[in-house]
């Protein structure tokens, strides 16, 4: 076992690192049940020759977490990640990219074990946003994170832009870093391919109902409703001639078209904010107007809830960044008062200016 005994701070500190060096090392061809007493003998050795706080000691106890985890031992890695990121929070901050790593696993953990918590996708919203701010988007952590929150939303509503829109986006930067053969990255494909589906079904019947309504539209302005209410019937594309069909057809074609080039620029714009992450970085103002533009486009497109959750996330980011008064940080918020509000009056993009003044 790891044990110390007498000596200095500094020989204490670099017999802990070795000792956390080789279990890192044997971590890789041990089996879980060694890697769990090695990890316990070591975190239990740094507090006491190093004390509860020090970072060695943390990265003890996040290596047990782990180590229970592969255990499949859910709540206890679980509980043991969430007590190391409330010690991180402190010593480290919140947005550190340690402590970030053990909020992560907690999070993820907890959800295995026992479901997802009314705050699971918020967290991971949080840390989707804070991990591209500290170590980037193509970390593995921030990846793992965007994987979770796609594959974890609720997935009912097969109009959700910004929910399939994730998965045209994910897989290719999955392979970027993990390779196109990674697990992960094939399983993101495999999504991808399911979305697509489901937007598919989702354009069809959008299609669907322009075309009815515009039959509806076209019937009632030749008279036809009163005499087919009076035989008790049911509008047909009979009722109309061969010119009014087909215009009431390339009307339907256009709606659909329509949205699907509003899903077409929601990916387009999604790519180009992460372009510009890797680029310039996810605080830059860059950045942060691709992410303005996304949750307008959102917004345009009624997707009340993605719309005010990514505007709000982006006010309290440009709060944090951006000087006071600065026109981006208060477009964000009036973006989010009107997409919470779920307010269809048309708003501006700040860089288009008030849309009364002449």
């Amino acid at each position: 076992g790891a044990h110390f005994s007498t000596g200095t701070t500094c020989s204490l500190f670099d017999r802990s690192r070795q000792f956390y060096e080789l279990a890192v090392a044997e971590d890789r061809v041990d089996t879980p049940a060694n890697r769990m007493l090695r990890w316990v003998q070591l975190c239990a050795a740094c507090r006491r020759g190093l004390g509860y706080w020090h970072a060695m000691t943390m990265s003890a106890s996040h290596g047990v977490a782990q180590a229970r985890y592969e255990l499949g031992d859910l709540f206890g890695a679980a509980n043991e990640a969430l007590t190391v990121c409330n010690h991180r929070t402190t010593a480290l901050g919140e947005r550190h990219i340690d402590t970030l790593t053990s909020r992560l696993c907690a999070v993820m953990w907890q959800a295995e074990a026992a479901g997802l918590q009314a705050h699971t996708l918020e967290n991971l919203d949080f840390l989707i946003g804070a991990l591209d701010s500290v170590v980037g988007p193509d970390h593995p952590s921030t990846l793992v994170a965007r994987f979770a929150r796609v594959a974890w939303a609720p997935g009912d509503d097969i109009g959700d832009i910004d929910l399939l829109s994730e998965w045209e986006v994910l897989p290719e930067d999955l392979a970027l870093v993990r390779g196109p053969d990674d697990p992960l990255t094939l399983t993101a494909e495999e999504q991808r391919e399911v979305a697509r589906g489901k937007w598919r079904n989702n354009v069809a019947e959008i299609r669907q109902i322009a075309y009815d309504l515009y039959i509806d539209m076209e019937s009632e302005d030749d008279d036809y409703e009163e005499e087919d209410e009076d035989e008790g019937g049911v509008w047909t594309p009979g009722n109309l001639d061969e010119d009014t069909l087909e215009m009431v057809a390339d009307n339907a074609d256009e709606q659909a078209s329509l949205v699907n080039d509003r899903f077409r620029t929601v990916v387009a714009v999604k790519r180009a904010y992460l372009r510009s992450a890797r680029s310039s970085g996810a605080e830059s103002l860059e950045a942060l107007q691709w992410r303005y533009y996304l949750a307008w486009l959102l917004y345009g497109g009624q997707e009340w809830e993605s719309a005010a959750r990514r505007a709000t996330a982006l006010a309290n980011d440009c709060g944090r960044l951006l000087e006071d008064g600065h026109p981006l940080a208060a477009s964000c918020r009036e973006l989010a008062q009107y997409a919470e509000s779920h307010s269809r009056d048309p708003l501006p993009a700040y860089w288009q200016g008030d849309p009364g003044e002449d």
